[in-house]
């Protein structure tokens, strides 16, 4: 038997170890997928004593993207260049780190008609999601791009902004924390000059954020098809496998 995990800090609303049984079954794999919550205070601690567990795949989700960079031998070219790991493959004792959210934010792209090239696009956020959300952006050649954090600072070689400055664009992407479950009476901004709203969270299914561009006409995408899609993509990592879109597909129409 194959085994897998996530590990975070807080996995109670994770959908992770569904969608990766559901690939387990489609698959017919003999194979588990476990949720393990690590605190900050014993990350080395918790982590090294992961490793000794056999498990051959971890994904890694908030607040550990950048963390597990140090204990890694090996990063791959894609994962180097956006600064953070959310993908993890044990074999033969070396452990090697990918980004699959690149993957799976085009994908979502893809799917829902988002036009990225020649676009404003404004980043809520700093922290690991953002990184492969700018990578992306750049990848297609959006025309302008800015975050937004809650301190003016310099980031990628751009000046943020601040919540309480105009934010306007064509598309608005949170990669914050903020309205995920349980909090979900809470949105990083009021107002939404944009025409297009993605939110990387995806429990609850429409934030705040979210309901809100809804009722402004907006469109609105929530971040289950990009969960899926990296989740599969790190199963192709794992098992050196392709990654199939009629899959991704059959999973999101059986979770959403």
């Amino acid at each position: 038997m194959k085994k897998y995990a996530l590990i975070g800090e807080k996995l109670t609303h994770s959908m992770s170890k569904v969608i990766h049984t559901k690939y387990f079954d489609i698959k017919n794999m003999d194979a588990t997928y476990d949720l393990i919550e690590i605190s900050k205070d014993n990350f080395d601690k918790e982590f090294k004593n992961l490793l000794s567990r056999d498990y051959v795949g971890i994904n890694v989700t908030i607040p550990y993207k950048t963390d597990v960079i140090p204990y890694l031998d090996k990063i791959s070219p894609e994962a180097e260049k956006i600064g953070a790991i959310n993908t993890i493959k044990l074999e033969n004792g070396h452990l090697t780190g990918y980004n699959t959210d690149f993957f799976g934010l085009i994908q979502t792209y893809e799917r829902y008609n988002i036009e990225i090239k020649d676009k404003k696009v404004a980043i809520l956020g700093t922290g690991g999601a953002s990184k492969a959300v700018y990578a992306t952006l750049l990848h297609l050649g959006a025309k302008e791009i800015y975050y937004v954090s809650r301190d003016k600072k310099m980031h990628n070689g751009i000046l943020t902004k601040n919540y309480n400055d105009e934010l306007s664009g064509d598309v608005l992407i949170n990669a914050t924390p903020v309205g995920m479950y349980p909090k979900t009476n809470a949105s990083p901004v009021d107002d939404i000059n944009f025409d297009t709203v993605i939110d990387l969270i995806y429990n609850p299914e429409e934030t705040l954020l979210l309901k809100k561009a809804r009722l402004m006409g907006k469109k609105a995408v929530n971040g289950m098809y990009m969960l899926i899609s990296q989740g599969l993509y790190s199963q192709s990592i794992w098992n050196n496998t392709k990654t199939e879109k009629d899959v991704i597909e059959k999973i999101f129409n059986e979770v959403k």
